[in-house]
């Protein structure tokens, strides 16, 4: 399993087996009350579907978070009905160890918790280098005002959208990406086109095989693409998107707009200057040696003001 071959993974996997052996041996312990059996069967659920999904993006260990409070509640349940000081210890020690041995896991949520402090803005001031340490840590691969694989993040992408479809004073624009959440729930005024497939029944049945006929169908005014969305997709190999969509840079922000599109912002006043590539920095969606790759076959990216 993809998971397990993870060292991360296998690590958040032991938390999960060590905290249910503590937990079955509680209840040999002499409780004051029989303990209700669903917590553990619901951490053990979770467990499984863990094993069973593979690794998952983000930060190590995201989709067992959600059965964390479940394993507090169901831990202090325990502590509280145990009699036998023996086993009480046993847990205690069982809790410690996983956590010392999972101690890598745990700073690595601990920075996610940093970070997401510092972008909802309740960090403290005190603690701003930790959040810069933090984000160096956690996403040194993704250049630019990154904020992880969040709807925040994915938000920001989208608000941009936004205010470029202000620019062009269009009522609606069609947006097409692989983030679909944060830009979705943000921008009511952007149809969103996915490109990962997940929400676009389109694409689904009929795959990326006609991902050429479904853009020239569509033909959204903006697209975002990266990593493996660019490489499963084909993308940069399909004509009607070399022909009709240029590199473009608004927000520090990588999009690929149709020319036309492009041109219509330019005449209603929208500051443009051209940058080689090469000369681009901290672009946020600019981190994958592929999209790198074909952005470099340009001779020049558009860079709108704001």
């Amino acid at each position: 399993m993809a998971y397990w071959k993870s060292c991360a993974g296998s690590r958040i996997l032991l938390v999960n087996a060590a905290l249910l052996a503590g937990m079955y041996v509680s209840r040999k312990g002499g409780q004051k009350r029989r303990l209700d059996p669903m917590p553990v069967l619901l951490i053990f659920s979770f467990g499984v579907f863990a094993l069973v999904s593979g690794r998952n993006w983000g930060y190590t260990g995201r989709m067992f978070v959600a059965v964390l409070p479940i394993f507090i509640l169901s831990l202090a349940e325990r502590f509280a009905n145990m009699r036998q000081p023996r086993v009480l210890r046993g847990l205690v020690l069982c809790l410690c160890g996983t956590f010392l041995f999972n101690f890598a896991v745990l700073r690595e949520n601990i920075d996610t918790a940093i970070l997401g402090a510092a972008m909802r803005g309740v960090l403290p001031t005190a603690l701003s280098a930790t959040s810069d340490t933090a984000r160096k840590r956690v996403w040194h691969q993704s250049p630019g005002d990154w904020r992880g694989i969040t709807p925040q993040n994915f938000a920001m992408t989208g608000a941009s959208v936004d205010r470029l479809r202000e620019y062009l004073g269009q009522p609606t624009l069609k947006f097409m990406t692989p983030d679909v959440g944060g830009a979705a729930l943000c921008c009511e005024r952007l149809e969103i086109l996915d490109l990962g497939l997940l929400t676009n029944p389109t694409l689904t049945r009929r795959g990326y095989a006609r991902l050429a006929d479904y853009l020239s169908e569509e033909r959204p005014e903006v697209i975002e693409t990266h990593g493996v969305w660019s490489r499963d997709s084909g993308i940069y190999s399909v004509s009607e998107f070399a022909t009709h969509y240029r590199p473009t840079v608004y927000n520090d922000t990588l999009f690929w707009l149709r020319h036309d599109v492009l041109q219509r912002l330019v005449d209603r006043g929208v500051a443009a200057d051209s940058v080689r590539p090469e000369r681009l920095r901290d672009i946020r969606y600019l981190g994958d040696s592929r999209d790198v790759s074909y952005l470099m076959q340009f001779p020049a990216v558009t860079v709108l003001g704001r």
